[in-house]
């Protein structure tokens, strides 16, 4: 193979590739500057090209996600839980008891303000109170069983709920509510197994139920400060943050909570260029010890509870049981316990070493709020008689709740991949044929050409490389180029003896 035929390959490529504007650049017919202005045309799209399949693959490797955010219709909705925690801790009566005495309930009052009083921010002097007198040591000793003695002491649910509708039926509140242990204290679930589905919009599809705050029972406590119900609506696997997130309902109200339920699916890393921040809590296992199902509120909670432990040797009474560590006295919680919590909650550091992330797929609850008087004069002394309490009593006491959704619809916000395989391929053919006019073939009708000439190339090379090699003679070469010549004499002398013949014979005839 010659230079010249590799030219002319490649002059028949230009000719009758697929991509636009490549033969102009070739014909010799035509003019020079029209030649180069191809050739420029060529290349720059050929730049562009370059670049726009940089981004777009940059995009696809990258795992870039989109956000798309949708309105679903549903013909049936898993209602949420509901937590309901009176801002009171804890009834008077029963944290004093019948047989204290001012000096002892003084001293109580005292050390419970210290304890919790946002006021407070650093733990009493050591000589402030004399802990070896026989009531402290008892009630240190006491508290170290304190989760117990707030079941005693704080509102049953009996006391807590006047009573109890659910699709539009009076239902026995024991029935559907479930006491548990939060971080407001002992708190009341509705529907805390997820088991209650809503069918319709409404009351008729929700719940209305009507609760007493018992205020002359409130006593001192991180809450009591104000009167009336933390409530909120969240997921039934997930932990309440009560204290932190939560709808405040007044007493002598009648307020309105219509709920709105989202979805949230997000891209678990490494999408998004490894910047997706979420945990794939339906493929990883779960972190935590104690909760056994993940969720930022019990990521926080663990990691609280775990740098208390660490401080003070034991946890708050309001924790669950933790790696068997015991339950801190009254005199742990005041000068260690809440100090370190307070200290947690408040330095980003630790927030950040417990590295705590919503779950990729969540279910999150919101409501919207209204509110009246209640009861209202017209029914004034119906209330009293079903009741058989006075309306200045429900007025102080009484809030009416109702709980259910607006509409039987939810928003799904997801997210996907910014491109699949299909749509970068997709893309990647549009901008080949935008730019070049040329598609994914041509690229094959390029390697094509490639291949051939190499291989056309390296069989050039074989070729002069063999003729290039020197042949040694045979040792008989001389013997052989005689034989050669006296056989070429006998064929010489043999041929002219037949051209005589024929001679001879040709003037016979003519002689005849």
């Amino acid at each position: 193979m010659t230079t010249e035929s590799l030219q002319d390959q490649w002059h028949d490529f230009t000719q009758e590739t697929s991509m636009h504007g490549l033969k102009y650049v070739k014909i010799k017919k035509i003019a020079l500057v029209r030649r180069i202005v191809w050739a420029i045309l060529i290349l720059v799209m050929l730049g562009y090209l370059c670049w726009a399949g940089y981004l777009l693959l940059d995009v696809y490797f990258k795992k870039t996600v989109k956000t798309k955010v949708k309105v679903r219709n549903a013909s049936n909705l898993t209602f949420p839980t509901v937590t309901i925690c009176n801002r009171n801790y804890w009834k008077q009566s029963a944290a004093e008891g019948p047989n204290a005495t001012a000096e002892i309930k003084d001293t109580m009052r005292n050390i419970l303000k210290d304890l919790y009083y946002p006021s407070s921010q650093s733990p009493p002097p050591d000589g402030k109170y004399n802990w070896s007198s026989p009531f402290l040591a008892s009630w240190d000793k006491a508290g170290q069983n304190a989760t117990g003695a707030l079941e005693v002491m704080a509102h049953t649910l009996k006391e807590t709920f006047v009573f109890c509708l659910v699709n539009g039926v009076t239902t026995p509140c024991d029935k559907i509510f479930k006491q548990v242990k939060t971080d407001a204290g002992l708190c009341y679930q509705f529907n805390q197994d997820g088991s209650f589905v809503s069918h319709t919009a409404g009351l008729s599809g929700g719940i209305q139920i009507f609760l007493d705050a018992l205020t002359h029972e409130y006593y001192v406590g991180p809450f009591s400060y104000s009167e009336g119900f933390s409530v909120v609506v969240h997921e039934a696997d997930v932990e309440p943050l009560v204290a932190e997130l939560s709808y405040g309902i007044k007493t002598g109200t009648h307020t309105n909570m219509i709920v709105q339920r989202k979805e949230t699916r997000r891209q678990p890393p490494p999408a998004d260029d490894n910047q997706a921040d979420c945990f794939d809590s339906e493929n990883l296992p779960n972190p935590l010890h104690y909760y056994s199902t993940y969720s930022y509120s019990a990521c926080y909670y663990e990691c609280q509870i775990s740098y208390v432990l660490n401080q003070c040797g034991c946890v708050d009474f309001l924790h669950p049981p933790y790696k068997g560590a015991g339950t801190c006295g009254v005199k742990g919680m005041l000068y260690c316990v809440t100090p370190a919590k307070r200290e947690f909650a408040s330095n980003p550091v630790y927030l950040e070493k417990c590295a705590c992330k919503s779950t990729c797929n969540e279910t999150q609850y919101s409501a919207k709020i209204s509110g009246y008087t209640f009861p209202s004069e017209n029914f004034r002394k119906d209330f009293e008689d079903m009741l058989n309490v006075s309306v200045d009593y429900m007025r102080r006491n009484y809030a009416a709740v109702d709980i259910s959704y607006g509409q039987m619809s939810y928003e799904l916000l997801e997210e996907s991949f910014a491109y699949s395989f299909a749509d970068i391929v997709a893309s990647l053919g549009g901008t080949f044929g935008v730019s070049l006019g040329a598609s994914i073939l041509t690229m094959f009708e390029f390697v094509e050409f490639v291949t051939l000439s190499v291989a056309r190339l390296i069989v050039q090379l074989a070729d002069k490389s063999s003729k290039s090699t020197p042949i040694k003679p045979f040792k008989n070469s001389v013997s052989a180029d005689s034989n050669d010549h006296s056989l070429q004499e006998t064929w010489r002398q043999e041929n002219q003896s037949d051209n005589k013949w024929q001679d001879s014979t040709m003037k016979g005839w003519a002689i005849g």
